[in-house]
């Protein structure tokens, strides 16, 4: 599709779609061939979007009129379908909410597997074992989630998606930090695990991580979580969970009956974005895939 089409033409099909260049690189891997997939699972959200506005705000109709263009009629499917549209183009030429979406894949995302994984969200940032921070800037070094296993030991998340032509974005992300930290006055062993989407075929990043200490996990990998406990294992003594050694035919079905009781909406209420969303529900295909909108 991408070869018949002009720019502009290319743009305002993804806009369509509710996509935009870098997600057409990153969620559909810029593979045309996805598209057919990605559209089904797009109309499903909005069909999902539109019942619950008319469980809220009931029936919704209208009619458009321009002068010489005839008439067409609004409901919920064209505002809806209008909207995205609209997020879509303001997305792909305005960085502000491209960072506050960023942001919001990433509290999600590191939000919700640290909660599996049997640690407790600590929104006000107190030092306290067994929980998590996220967002967090310590010693001017910014990391996406802190996790404090017990005093003096624990492991530092950055997450971000790798794209083409920019697949050693993360090696100023395994670089920044250094094996131990001062946290509230203690001093701490800290791992480092960097969560991406995929790495280039001949990308330093990992090889760079094992010399600091550090994990790279690729998103692209079969049920990444379950490879992010069996690093927790292995970094934080006496820490065990069930999902490292889980049969992986198991594994869907357990993530999706977990990210039931996740508390999402604490991760996410300091955020820009936060308003616009009431009870999000975080996708089991998020898990598999933003420093890029």
């Amino acid at each position: 599709m991408k070869s018949r089409l002009s720019k502009p033409d290319r743009w305002l099909a993804n806009w369509v779609l509710g996509l935009t260049g870098k997600s057409f690189q990153n969620v559909l891997r810029d593979d045309s061939t996805q598209i057919e997939n990605y559209q089904r699972l797009y109309i499903h959200a909005c069909k999902d979007v539109i019942a619950k506005n008319k469980a809220v705000y009931g029936e919704l109709s209208g009619t458009l009129k321009l002068d010489k263009e005839g008439e067409a009629p609004i409901d919920w499917l064209f505002v809806v379908y209008l909207l995205n549209t609209i997020g879509a183009a303001t997305l792909t030429i305005r960085g502000s909410e491209k960072s506050s979406y960023g942001k919001l894949f990433e509290k999600l995302v590191l939000g919700s597997l640290l909660s599996i994984l049997g640690f407790e969200y600590e929104a006000q940032k107190e030092v306290k074992e067994g929980t998590f921070w996220l967002s967090t800037q310590e010693d001017k070094r910014e990391s996406d989630a802190t996790l404090l296993y017990k005093l003096g030991e624990g492991v530092r998340f950055d997450i971000g998606f790798i794209g083409r032509g920019n697949s050693e974005i993360s090696l100023d992300k395994v670089t920044r930090y250094g094996r131990k930290e001062e946290i509230r006055g203690h001093s701490w062993y800290m791992a480092t695990i960097i969560i991406v989407d995929r790495l280039g075929k001949a990308s330093r990043v990992e090889r760079m991580a094992k010399e600091v200490g550090g994990e790279i996990v690729q998103m692209s990998a079969t049920f990444w979580p379950q490879v992010v406990a069996g690093l927790l294992r292995e970094k934080l003594e006496g820490y065990n969970h069930e999902l490292a050694d889980m049969e992986q035919t198991k594994i869907e079905d357990y993530l999706r009956d977990k990210l039931k009781i996740v508390p999402i909406e604490g991760f996410i209420r300091s955020l820009p974005v936060a308003e616009l969303i009431e009870q999000p529900e975080l996708p089991l295909d998020t898990l598999d895939a933003e420093d890029n909108a």
